[in-house]
């Protein structure tokens, strides 16, 4: 993970952000993800913000008229608490993170298709739900068949991980690779020090 992310009030928004944007389309997925700094009062500081604050709105307002999509939302919000990263975190972004906000994403989905008046629309949106996570749970399966393809994928989508290639390096030496894992090292050996302050 990009150490760099600020442990601040400045990411905890953003962060819950990207985690509905990874609901809505859980892709990339990744065991070492990737964040820039985020600075206080940028644009991505303020988008969160406005999500976070659009949640809470829609799941008060929505207690009494709309229940299960008012739940769905206020579960999203009380679940990125605890990984919001005001408090810093060892390890400040992971996808695993996604779990614990599922369950609201899923009520959300589902309370928004039941309102639906045409039954045809509601089949067909499950429809789209199952091939979507379907092909995602193929592919993700793909990626975790060995550690070799995970940590290769890893290092796939996100060259700026800094673990990713360190892992591939270790695994290239159990595979008595010595120049491959040469080359992972010395590629995260310029990571680290493109990161060394100047």
């Amino acid at each position: 993970v990009n150490t760099f992310l600020i442990g601040t009030y400045a990411a905890a928004a953003w962060l819950f952000l990207r985690s509905v944007r990874l609901m809505v389309m859980p892709w990339p997925l990744n065991i070492s993800p990737a964040a820039d700094p985020i600075p206080a009062y940028s644009t991505r500081f303020w988008l969160g913000y406005l999500w976070m604050g659009a949640g809470l709105w829609g799941g008060w307002s929505f207690r009494k008229s709309f229940t299960e999509l008012s739940c769905g939302l206020l579960w999203l919000v009380a679940a990125h608490i605890p990984f919001s990263n005001v408090v810093p975190l060892p390890q400040p972004l992971a996808d695993r993170y996604l779990y614990f906000m599922a369950p609201g994403a899923a009520l959300c989905m589902a309370a928004l298709l039941s309102r639906h008046d045409s039954r045809g629309a509601r089949v067909a949106g499950l429809v789209v739900l199952v091939l979507l996570f379907g092909q995602l749970t193929r592919t993700r399966v793909n990626q975790w068949r060995s550690p070799e393809a995970l940590w290769s994928s890893a290092a796939l989508y996100n060259p700026g991980s800094v673990s990713a290639h360190l892992e591939c390096a270790r695994l290239r030496d159990l595979a008595n690779d010595p120049e491959g894992a040469a080359a992972f090292r010395d590629e995260a050996r310029h990571l680290i020090l493109l990161r060394a302050p100047q």
